[in-house]
């Protein structure tokens, strides 16, 4: 522990009437004793007992086993709470709650349905705050301003502040549910009195709930006690004196499974039947023989058509060659084939969307205006391209790039280039027709510089390697020194996300893979331990009753795409990691003795048979 303690810890039983508290008893946890029973008789008679034990935990911690338990009467409409507060809070401190909340959500929010987009002329500048929809968010310029979550909506249940002044940081475990199901976990900031609450509440008891982009007034209850009931709480607390953010990531990829505990692995499907269901899959249903290529989707409408990049357009071939029979490995050729033939533009940028016969820069029930493409489709596009000449011709020595993919490729790097020079960044959205960038401000392409490293081997053009390492720098700076990523997916505006994290993790290994230097090494660490937080770290408890308790899911080692848009819904895969490859975290992982393990449970679960593109060229040195 340090010498003066960061954070007060009290109990709470309240009652309600609806969402409103209308009776309530605090009381205060004495860190430096062993435990504690305290009671209090209620307004309607009830006498409860909240008894609490501690032990201690290293390094730097407290383990406290909490019970609430009514001893007499009938109570109804009632909750109880653990309350930790932290002192010394100011607007500068950040704080974490993995896949769901980065530096407070503190960020310019638009009240767009979805799927939103930036529409309005006003934004459309280089220099655009990061601006997200209505998610649980800390407040630009209130005084007070409160965030809702569940314990549910979180990889791992856990909170984690880091302080400025004194330089620190408080990490708070707890479990994800209880007999009540999952725990309410609120974040309520006071500037003006310098501290931050954090509320683990049972049952959760929000205020709002989310919805699709938005929130709606909850419908959460409390719930009736009858004498003998009892309700148990556990929770961990750790603080340390830490001058950088990045600790408050190294810490939690330590201590993110104390308190959920280890994880169990199952092996039912092997693998290679994996692949196999996943191949007859794409051969039968994602296979358009009239017009030449994979398509993302069954192609009811344009999205679930062709896309480049981002859903899997120009990349599952890469896995299609790589894995599948003859057939698969031609179509794959000849699906690279047709985008090169049919959906490039003068500027080097390639259509995004399309049916074959119709072609849009992007778009979601239409297409964007201004003609606008969100940037990470170039990038994710040119560096699997890449990808893809290599493994092409490691797999057949005779075979060579044809001249139209080698020069529609060069022509993609040298767009992303000019981008670069002129804007100095890749910003978020370009104009295709024109190569003006739109809209600015994000690492939505955060791909671009592992794509440029190796058109910078092939091509043999400096250019492209200097521009690459300009452009990792800058997004090190500018988010990864921050403590978030944003904008990987194209309909959350400009919200945190784990693609974009997935995509510079990418990035950062590739450049290492390139120039041997351990600058991109670190980088990639830090981008890791970052990853880390995105990624499901237990096998959550599902209601009884549902299919996914019936089948006994497991979802530890699946990566949350972004923060919770809606309460019936969490995207989460071991995709998100794949999507910008899978070895990645492998390879770092081998690379980095001092990242080792990071993301061992969503590493297992990927192919250790992809090849690594630079296989020919090893590191320098």
């Amino acid at each position: 522990m340090t010498k003066t303690p960061l954070y007060d810890i009290q109990l709470a039983i309240r009652r309600h009437h609806g969402l409103d508290i209308t009776e309530q008893a605090h009381f205060r946890v004495n860190p430096a004793t062993d435990g504690g029973d305290l009671q209090w008789r209620s307004a309607t008679n009830g006498l409860w007992s909240c008894r609490y034990e501690i032990s201690p935990l290293t390094p730097h911690g407290l383990n406290f086993n909490l019970k609430f338990r009514l001893l007499e009467g009938h109570e109804s409409d009632i909750s109880v709470a653990a309350l930790i507060t932290i002192a010394d809070w100011t607007r500068n401190d950040y704080l974490l709650m993995p896949g769901a909340v980065y530096q407070g959500n503190r960020f310019r929010s638009l009240p767009l349905a979805y799927p939103p987009l930036f529409t309005d002329p006003a934004d459309h500048r280089l220099d655009l705050p990061i601006t997200v929809t209505d998610i649980p968010r800390f407040s630009l310029d209130a005084d007070r301003s409160t965030i809702e979550q569940t314990t549910g909506d979180l990889a791992t249940p856990a909170v984690g502040i880091h302080l400025n002044d004194p330089k620190s940081n408080v990490w708070i475990l707890t479990k994800q549910a209880n007999r009540m199901g999952n725990l309410g976990l609120t974040a309520e900031e006071n500037l003006s009195a310098k501290t931050l609450a954090i509320s683990l509440c049972s049952p959760c008891m929000r205020q709002r709930r989310q919805t699709m982009c938005t929130s709606v007034v909850s419908d959460d209850r409390a719930a009736t006690w009858q004498a003998g009931d009892e309700l148990q709480m556990d929770l961990q607390v750790y603080s340390s004196q830490h001058s950088s953010l990045q600790s408050l990531f190294t810490e939690f990829t330590s201590m993110r499974k104390r308190l959920t505990g280890p994880n169990t692995i199952k092996h039912e499907l092997p693998f290679s039947a994996a692949w196999q269901i996943l191949n007859e899959k794409y051969d039968r249903d994602n296979w358009e023989q009239s017009r030449g290529y994979y398509s993302v989707g069954t192609r009811e409408t344009m999205n679930f058509d062709w896309q480049l990049g981002w859903v899997g357009g120009a990349m599952v071939t890469e896995s299609l060659f790589l894995a599948g029979d003859e057939v698969s490995k031609k179509r794959a050729v000849q699906t690279i084939d047709t985008i090169m033939q049919k959906t490039q533009r003068p500027t080097g940028f390639f259509y995004g969307l399309g049916n074959g016969k119709v072609w849009w820069s992007d778009g979601f029930t239409g297409p964007h205006p201004r003609n606008m493409q969100m940037t990470r489709r170039a990038a994710d596009a040119l560096y699997f391209l890449l990808k893809q000449f290599f493994l092409f011709e490691q797999a057949d020595g005779q075979w060579h790039v044809p001249d139209l993919w080698a020069k529609g490729t060069m022509r993609l790097a040298d767009a992303l280039v000019t981008l670069w020079h002129r804007y100095g960044q890749f910003g978020q959205f370009v104009n295709i027709e024109t190569g003006e960038l739109v809209v600015g401000g994000s690492p939505s392409a955060s791909m671009a510089p592992a794509g440029l490293a190796l058109c910078s081997h092939y091509y043999n053009k400096p250019v492209y390697l200097h521009v690459a390492e300009e452009a990792a720098r800058s997004f090190y700076e500018e988010f990864v020194c921050k403590g978030l990523t944003v904008a990987g997916p194209g309909e959350i505006l400009q919200a945190p996300d784990s693609e974009s994290a997935f995509g510079l993790l990418e990035s950062f290994v590739v450049l290492y893979e390139v120039t041997g230097k351990p600058c991109w090494l670190n980088a990639a660490q830090e981008m890791a331990e970052q990853c880390a937080t995105w990624c499901v770290s237990y096998d959550y408890q599902f209601p009884p009753g549902s299919d996914c308790a019936r089948l006994a899911v497991q979802s530890a080692g699946a990566v949350l795409a972004m923060p919770r848009t809606n309460t019936e819904h969490q995207e989460s895969a071991p995709s998100q990691a794949i999507r910008s490859s899978g070895s990645t975290a492998l390879r770092d992982d081998s690379a980095s003795s001092n990242c080792s393990g990071t993301l061992p449970t969503t590493s297992r679960n990927i192919s250790r048979g992809t090849i690594n593109p630079l296989a020919v060229c090893p590191p320098a040195g």
